[in-house]
């Protein structure tokens, strides 16, 4: 079954006597473990009905023994078998005479990364136990989990800062929770989610760049901006996500124009972008460096650039530095790269 499943028997109450929770993605085990221990026992006796030993270094007599003890003032006990798969051939032979016959009040909960498909263990455990799978995430699955997570905690990322989350956390599903985690400390109690706050808020500081690059293209030194573009192809950034980041960045330099010349101070615009006031400086700065006929011709080279992207195929590097050239007023020396090729950086 799968662990939604799981957590559906589990909210009536109808958990076996036996549990495998099997596959690599072990940080899932964590979460079940959990709700097992706030469904069956209660905090002033937790102690005396809750137990987990490691395969490797447990003797399964003492396992066994333990299972077969009776809860104390309580209707279950909850027993962790880790690691089901560093098991002794020993202690599988004790351990399936137990499979067999298991004690009812007791929750025997195993875990295991993979099991011998030839052995008897593992039949045993597919004909008793509630059999949980945890399958590996895929990349496009990350970002509905994530935003699902994020929404149960009243928060909203956007799509931009969505995209660099998943980028960085990538499959692993621990990884992303503990990166989760030092984000909503980092918010308090805003709610949405933009792409400053994952960067700030995380200890890796990869992806960074991507703003050495947006700044150095709002700053109009394309010498830099060139060198912050290799470095991101390099990292294997895709060349559409950093276009996707270079036209959010000027869509906010042209609402912070537009909305200054409404009158509205700092902290209003800053709201309305939706940008850190921190940051609200320097966008301005960098505002100031585009005429806004310079910032229409930005729009209609960002259309352009994307619609080549979708057509170049893989050599997607001088189509973006032909942009970064023309952005800026640079002459073009020979088609594509040119700008990169004559020294510019």
């Amino acid at each position: 079954m799968t662990p939604a499943e799981f957590k559906g028997k589990l909210k009536k109450k109808e958990i076996q006597p036996l549990s495998l929770f099997i596959g690599e993605a072990s940080y899932g085990f964590e979460e079940l473990i959990s709700l097992l221990q706030d469904s069956y026992l209660d905090r002033s006796n937790f102690d005396f009905n809750f137990q987990q030993f490691a395969c490797r270094e447990a003797d399964m007599e003492t396992v066994l023994n333990a299972a077969r003890t009776y809860p104390f003032l309580a209707a279950k006990r909850l027993l962790l078998l880790r690691n089901l798969h560093e098991l002794s051939s020993g202690g599988q032979d004790t351990l399936a005479e137990y499979l067999q016959n298991p004690a009812p009040e007791t929750l025997l909960v195993m875990t295991a990364e993979r099991l011998d498909n030839k052995g008897a263990l593992k039949k045993l455990l597919q004909k008793h136990a509630d059999w949980v799978e945890f399958k590996k995430l895929r990349d496009y699955q990350v970002p509905d989990l994530v935003r699902k997570k994020a929404a149960e905690k009243g928060r909203r990322f956007s799509k931009e800062a969505l995209e660099l989350f998943c980028h960085r956390g990538g499959t692993d599903m621990r990884r992303l929770q503990g990166e989760m985690d030092k984000l909503f400390q980092f918010l308090g109690e805003r709610k949405n989610i933009e792409v400053e706050d994952v960067v700030n808020s995380s200890s890796e500081g990869g992806e960074a760049s991507i703003f050495d690059l947006l700044n150095a293209l709002g700053r109009r030194r394309v010498a830099n901006a060139l060198v912050c573009l290799q470095e991101q192809l390099e990292e294997r950034v895709a060349p559409q996500f950093i276009l996707t980041m270079i036209t959010r960045h000027f869509r906010q330099l042209w609402t912070i124009r537009a909305l200054r010349k409404q009158g509205l101070d700092k902290t209003v615009i800053s709201g309305k972008v939706g940008i850190n006031r921190f940051f609200y400086d320097t966008m301005q700065e960098q505002a100031d460096n585009y005429s806004v006929a310079e910032m229409r011709q930005v729009f209609e080279l960002l259309l352009e650039t994307d619609k080549l992207l979708k057509t170049t195929g893989c050599n997607c590097a001088p189509v973006l530095e032909s942009f970064f050239c023309r952005l800026m007023g640079r002459k073009e020396l020979g088609g594509f790269g040119a700008c990169h090729k004559n020294g510019l950086n």
